[in-house]
């Protein structure tokens, strides 16, 4: 009930939605030449309130899921033959306040959580790339109600959409430590309440897509 996010694992093979209002994830295989979806057994797997957000780890071994109503982010190993996801010990982490959307570095070591929120945070989580485990390791001011967030493919960038001040918080990413550092300027406008946020495989421009104004906003990203 109340399917809210969407992900894709990075083998093509499973599907998977975070249900806000049954407060679950929904696990599908694929068929990867049809791309029809099957239903696994269980067909859910429990999150928390308002499951929101949700992203597979790059080497497909991790699921995690941001909770708006429970301020944490659930954890999951994924089994890569069959799909099927298993909670972590623990099973969720403290994520900021209205976790609403979340990000994964290229290189799997760190999660940005977007925090919809007055004022808006963007809280970093570090990753444990052998067991897929997270810490919580800072909280990084944005904008108003920060909605989505996303990762240069550089790994170098990240950008947060902020919907009630109509920006874009921009951030250079230490990729050692994972840590943010705010840009000057520290945001750029946006068209009105924008929400979603997209970057080109090639890492050449920005999309956002702004509700406050059925448009969606466009820039170029000076590398």
């Amino acid at each position: 009930e109340g399917p809210i996010g969407l992900t894709i694992s990075p083998d093509g093979k499973n599907v998977y939605a975070a249900n806000s209002t049954s407060m679950t994830v929904s696990q599908y295989s694929r068929n990867t030449e049809t791309g029809a979806l099957t239903a696994l057994s269980p067909g859910m797997i429990g999150a928390e309130a308002n499951a929101h957000g949700i992203v597979v780890s790059p080497d497909g071994t991790n699921v995690y899921v941001a909770n708006y109503g429970s301020n944490t982010v659930s954890q999951y190993s994924r089994n890569p033959e069959t799909g099927k996801l298993t909670p972590l010990s623990p099973a969720t982490i403290t994520a900021g306040y209205n976790p609403h959307d979340l990000a994964i570095s290229p290189d799997g070591k760190n999660i940005y959580v977007a925090n919809g929120t007055a004022p808006g945070t963007v809280t970093l989580l570090t990753r444990n790339t052998k067991t897929g485990a997270l810490t919580t390791t800072a909280t990084i001011a944005a904008g108003e109600y920060t909605e989505c967030v996303v990762v240069s493919p550089d790994g170098t960038s990240v950008y947060a959409t902020n919907e009630v001040s109509s920006t874009v918080s921009e951030y250079s990413r230490n990729p050692e430590t994972g840590m943010l550092t705010t840009r000057s300027p520290a945001s750029i406008a946006t068209a009105a309440n924008p929400e979603g946020i997209a970057i080109s495989a090639d890492g050449q421009d920005v999309y956002t897509a702004d509700n406050g104004a059925s448009s969606v906003s466009q820039y170029s990203r000076s590398h």
